[in-house]
């Protein structure tokens, strides 16, 4: 992984030197989050998607992106915990993200589409608001979660836009023995709704544009 990024880090310096226009940026927002294979479906569990992210124009319709977020994935038997459902439960996986990405510019519109190496921070499991301190005994989390990600942006104006993304697990995060789907392992589905804002975009010389 770490050759992975160092590779990706010197296509995005290249990238800059030759464009010369670099800007960065804030955001923040939900997730919507299901887990593929653990026997319950719909996008229940909400958590935090935030974070820093920088782009390096390549042209005047693309650019490359990298972002660190902290992100809160999981899978949940409803929406909102309520104490009247017998199984109830969450279940809770926090990871340290890096997507690496490649963005369309047309008009108001962005379209992205590329990788994510996520780092797991946290895994925790809540069956009627309490916590199974050995759920992940036996079958652990994997430490490393590797997703395929593509969205959509629209802004209102040149610092402010509206984010709609999607990821899904190319790799499996961990292994069920209830789980019937894909040889018994489980894969993040992932939406996200965030608000990004971009601060003034820069050339090489650190002048503002």
């Amino acid at each position: 992984m770490k050759q992975f990024l160092i590779s990706i880090f010197c296509l995005l310096l290249s990238a800059g030197l030759s464009a010369q226009i670099f800007s960065a940026g804030l955001a923040a927002g939900g997730n919507f989050s299901q887990i593929d294979g653990d026997l319950v479906a719909g996008y229940s569990k909400l958590g935090l998607n935030a974070g820093v992210f920088s782009q390096v124009a390549i042209n005047n319709n693309m650019s490359a992106q990298i972002e660190i977020l902290y992100s809160q994935k999981g899978s949940s038997s409803v929406l909102f915990n309520a104490d009247q459902y017998v199984n109830d439960f969450r279940y809770l996986l926090d990871y340290i993200e890096i997507p690496i990405l490649f963005n369309y510019h047309e008009s108001k519109f962005l379209f992205s589409g590329g990788l994510s190496v996520n780092r797991l921070v946290r895994s925790a499991y809540f069956t009627q608001g309490v916590e199974d301190v050995n759920y992940f005994n036996a079958e652990p989390a994997a430490d490393i979660d590797l997703c395929m990600m593509a969205g959509v942006t629209y802004m209102f104006n040149s610092r402010l836009g509206a984010q709609l993304r999607g990821s899904y697990s190319l790799t499996p995060i961990r292994s069920d023995i209830d789980s019937r789907y894909r040889n018994g392992n489980q894969y993040h589905n992932v939406a996200a709704l965030r608000l990004i804002y971009l601060f003034k975009a820069q050339n090489q010389l650190g002048e503002d544009l």
